[in-house]
């Protein structure tokens, strides 16, 4: 299978080179198209007022200077990429409930979607692991599970467009289709010497969405789309007109 591989972590990032190694040894065609640079929380932004700037790594994998909603696009307009699949990930860190509005990594599989690329957020729980050998482990084992269900979760994504998964920190206890949470971010920015800095502590007490089903031990696969339209309301409004 040809598979375009973004994230936000980073071209460097553990997770995207442990995936990418699993999936060589699977067999797979792979292009990496992934930030020079942490791009975590960046959303969909896309560059437009500047140059991006465009490294070339190796054969197949390219730094770019720029977010990931730029990495696809420039794979796909740019550098001509025809994949099968877009993954973006594995992030290092979970992407649940309101998560998917910040999350480069998820913004990267939307983008996906908007070009027509069935894609896939690949996002990793990150609640117990102590040790640098724990997280990739953990991450290993995503990785695998990514490519045993390669096929599955494809035909799941042309269905839908994209998918945000989410693995938990130990074996999973099975697989659980759910939906986004609504979390509640207890924000709040704490003053130190350079700045402000944001300190967050997401919960959720919505009984089966992504956010209660992952911490039950399950990992979880929320279908997603890039059109924002509330029909209920729009429905509603229309017998007003």
């Amino acid at each position: 299978m040809n598979i375009l591989i973004t994230n936000d972590d980073g071209i460097d990032g553990v997770g995207l080179q442990t995936l990418a190694s699993v999936l060589r040894e699977r067999g797979h065609k792979l292009s990496i198209v992934a930030p020079r640079e942490n791009n975590s929380a960046v959303s969909h932004k896309l560059t437009m007022r500047s140059a991006v700037p465009l490294q070339k790594i190796s054969e197949d994998e390219y730094a770019v200077g720029g977010t990931p909603a730029d990495c696809v696009l420039i794979a796909i307009s740019y550098l001509k990429i025809k994949p099968d699949l877009l993954l973006s990930g594995i992030n290092t860190g979970v992407n649940l409930g309101s998560d998917v509005i910040y999350s480069g990594t998820v913004a990267g599989a939307l983008e996906g979607a908007q070009q027509h690329i069935p894609s896939i957020a690949l996002s990793q729980y990150l609640h117990d692991f102590k040790t640098e050998d724990s997280l990739f482990k953990a991450l290993k084992r995503a990785a695998e599970m990514t490519a045993a269900h390669l096929s599955e979760w494809l035909a799941l994504a042309k269905e839908t467009g994209a998918l945000n998964i989410n693995f938990p920190c130990v074996e999973p206890l099975g697989v659980r289709f759910c939906r986004q949470a609504y979390t509640n971010y207890s924000s709040m920015y704490r003053l130190e010497e350079d700045g402000l800095h944001l300190v967050n502590s997401p919960e959720s007490s919505e009984e089966e969405s992504d956010f209660r089903v992952l911490k039950a031990g399950f990992l979880t696969i929320t279908p997603l789309k890039n059109d924002h339209t509330d029909y209920t309301a729009l429905q509603k409004w229309g017998k007003l007109s």
